[in-house]
């Protein structure tokens, strides 16, 4: 997934993705008739929005759809009133857990994210490798050999992969024509000079997809980075990071907006090049999207108290929860800088 040859697809293909506009309140009446019998079938990706994981598909619609930090704030009043009464072992972590000091450390951090402006979009929220899929044609690639593997992807065979491990969301489920996950060895095999072979990047899986900042699908996106054996250390520098922003931005996009940001350097003496304010503008992109990260870590480290309540998948999510709360706290104090050096507080 953080290979540099699918890096610009991933980058345009999440672009279009939170491109997309969806009318909220036609979608609320399209699931409910009765309010309005003319409503449009939206079959559109990422239109169930539901804060609390899986729905009927309109229980959790409502007339302003909500955010990341719905669903972490409905989560984390859940997971305060748990009880694993059934399960001494997990009760004795999970009565280790202070969600006071939870609670405002999360205010804190909505309060820091809330410096960088970052645009409201469709986000998919869960963009890790597993949920990358590189589609192949029907017939084999042009001006190639394919692989006796290959062959039978093109043939549209079919493929089932699981997706488990770091995310601990277990299967992914089967897909109906032939697909190879962005982050296994068999897709990197497939990379020939037009890198995706003669296939279509696309994403699944939009089970928690909402309205929210652009920034969180970034940085949950760069955590993944850390595979499904959680190494976090594989999170991207500040050139990766630039590298995917200069392909999610639109052409003549980032010239534009530095040309925006030359009104920051007004109080400034010396002439300052379009390179450096291009450089400006995607250094504000990185420190949005690692702001964002820790919102990632937090996301999934409250999610993981009700998985580990309710799930039937046997994962230790009490466990989980406590490295995506540790990386978290690793990181604060040299994100929470990034920001407050190029986002300074107003006053």
């Amino acid at each position: 997934m953080s290979d540099p040859r699918f890096v610009p697809h991933i980058a345009r293909r999440l672009r279009a993705f939170h491109d997309l506009r969806i009318n909220a309140a036609a979608v609320v009446a399209d699931c409910h008739p009765t309010t309005s019998s003319t409503a449009p079938n939206l079959n559109i990706p990422g239109s169930q929005f539901s804060s609390m994981g899986p729905s009927d598909g309109c229980s959790g619609l409502v007339s302003e759809p909500p955010s990341q930090w719905d669903a972490i704030f409905s989560w984390l009043a859940m997971a305060e009133g748990l009880s694993f009464a059934h399960d001494p072992a997990k009760q004795a972590a999970y009565d280790k857990v202070n969600f006071r000091t939870m609670r405002t450390e999360l205010k804190t951090l909505r309060e820091m994210c809330s410096r960088v402006g970052s645009p409201r979009v469709l986000c998919h929220n869960d963009l890790l490798s597993g949920n990358i899929l590189v589609v192949q044609p029907e017939g084999p690639a042009p001006n190639r050999q394919s692989t006796s593997d290959e062959v039978s992807v093109a043939a549209g065979s079919g493929a089932a992969f699981q997706s488990s491990g770091c995310d601990g969301l277990g299967a992914a489920g089967p897909v109906d024509k032939g697909v190879t996950a962005a982050g296994t060895t068999s897709a990197v095999q497939a990379v020939d000079e037009q890198v995706l072979a003669g296939g279509e990047l696309q994403f699944i899986d939009f089970e928690y997809s909402c309205y929210g900042p652009r920034g969180f699908d970034w940085g949950n996106h760069f955590n993944e980075y850390a595979g499904f054996d959680c190494v976090y250390d594989r999170f991207p520098t500040p050139v990766q990071q630039k590298f995917f922003f200069r392909n999610y931005l639109k052409p003549g996009e980032l010239e534009q907006l530095a040309k925006e940001h030359i009104p920051m350097q007004e109080s400034r003496s010396e002439t300052i090049t379009l390179a450096a304010l291009e450089e400006a503008v995607l250094e504000r992109l990185v420190a949005e999207a690692c702001v964002f990260a820790l919102a990632s870590h937090a996301y999934w480290g409250v999610w993981s108290f009700i998985q580990a309540r309710y799930s039937p998948i046997d994962f230790d999510y009490l466990e989980y929860s406590q490295m995506r709360w540790a990386e978290y706290y690793r990181r604060k104090d040299e994100f929470f800088a990034l920001v407050d050096r190029l986002f300074p507080p107003s006053h």
